[in-house]
């Protein structure tokens, strides 16, 4: 299985290929605030809570 190394919030996480960056936060217990993955809720990418910024890329 391939892994990937990143940094969120100044914390280095590794997780596996494919993951996204929210599951490789939960993994290492760091929140992020989300609405489309509460299990009551259905997932519309709407609401933009959960964005986040990626060093080296335009916000």
């Amino acid at each position: 299985m391939n892994t990937v190394r990143l940094i969120i919030d100044g914390k280095e996480v590794s997780t596996a290929a494919g993951n996204t960056i929210l599951m490789a936060a939960r993994q290492a217990k760091i929140h992020i605030p989300t609405l489309c993955y509460h299990p009551r809720l259905p997932i519309s990418g709407a609401c933009r809570v959960c964005v986040v910024e990626v060093e080296g890329r335009p916000a």
